[in-house]
């Protein structure tokens, strides 16, 4: 391989990883809004308020 060959092809492939790192979560930080979360509590789950004890 020559030397100008080599420094290209990893000067490509630093700016294709550094690219990588950066823009897909850039672009996926615009698309999500913060929006209000609904959490339903079941009624029939069992509540575990104490630790360690059998909760029947």
């Amino acid at each position: 391989m020559d030397r100008k060959k080599f420094f290209l092809s990893a000067s490509l492939a630093a700016a294709g990883i550094t690219l990588f790192k950066y823009i897909p979560f850039t672009s996926a930080k615009k698309n999500f809004d913060s929006k209000k979360v609904e959490v339903k509590i079941n009624p029939l789950a069992v509540s575990r308020k104490k630790v360690g004890e059998k909760n029947v």
